[in-house]
């Protein structure tokens, strides 16, 4: 179904194309149809359409930068306040899509941009697409057609900036709290230290819950015992063991002290 169906003769179909709905602060609706670029306010119980943004036929007088064309992902972000993404393409309307956040005055009836997002590739998504808004007034913005995500502060400025693989594009894009428990061991690697004991290296490649490393050590694989514990530092760690083995493991424990997980024994050549 085409994204951007005008309810012509020459294409008289899917004229209002619905490409998100979600719950205003009043237990409303706040639909948005993508080819009429209007976001609509439906009583949840009646039926009824309350007001019309964007559009031909708006309710709202739009302040500078508050307009927006062939949009995605409207949300609402509190009362009289909500977050879109902005294409602004199919036809191209802007020089480049947003993620915006428009302040809705309900008594005056304005609509007003309290802030945007744009991408620091200025990419123009023809379709899809999605803002996310975070903790400390942060924001994720997903590109849709364009293969990227970006991060953004409370100023606007990039945190982050990621690309997905070649040819794949993303409808939505979202961050959350997650924990990574990875199946494999822990990697170990050794090198005798010239000033004492030994250099021991160690990652786990997916593990997002380890705090410090414990490296045990011993004559012979069935003896190990405790001879440094140090914090996790980036992906891989670097302990100064005062121990030369040669038989070593490491075992890696969370922020509370369990252990979650131990690689195999390596022996110092």
């Amino acid at each position: 179904m085409p994204a951007n169906g005008s309810g012509t003769s020459d294409r008289p179909y899917d004229y209002f194309h619905i490409n998100s709905i979600d719950v205003a602060w009043d237990g409303d609706l706040l639909v948005s149809s993508r080819d009429a670029s209007a976001v609509y306010k439906v009583g949840r119980r009646d039926g009824q359409v309350k007001w019309r943004l964007g559009g031909k036929n708006s309710s709202f007088a739009t302040g500078p930068g508050a307009r927006f064309y062939h949009q995605h992902h409207v949300r609402s972000a509190g009362t009289g306040v909500i977050t879109i993404f902005d294409n602004g393409a199919t036809p191209q309307k802007e020089p480049q899509s947003r993620g915006i956040i428009v302040k809705l005055d309900l008594t005056k009836m304005t609509a007003t941009l309290q802030q945007a997002f744009t991408s620091p590739g200025k990419l123009l998504a023809n379709n899809q697409g999605s803002m996310q808004l975070l903790p400390g007034d942060r924001a994720l913005v997903g590109w849709g057609a364009e293969p990227y995500y970006t991060e953004f502060d409370s100023d606007g400025s990039v945190i982050m900036n990621g690309q997905l693989p070649n040819g794949d594009q993303s409808y939505r894009a979202f961050t959350g709290d997650w924990a990574g428990y990875p199946a494999d061991k822990p990697a170990v690697a050794l090198r005798a230290n010239p000033s004492r004991g030994t250099a021991v290296y160690v990652s786990w490649n997916g593990a997002t819950e380890v705090a410090t490393w414990r490296v045990l050590a011993g004559k012979h694989p069935s003896s190990l015992a405790a001879v440094a514990t140090q914090p996790r530092n980036g992906f891989e760690t670097v302990i100064v063991a005062n121990s030369t083995g040669p038989c070593f493991a490491v075992a890696a424990h969370d922020a509370s002290g369990q252990q979650l997980g131990e690689s195999a024994v390596a022996k110092l050549d």
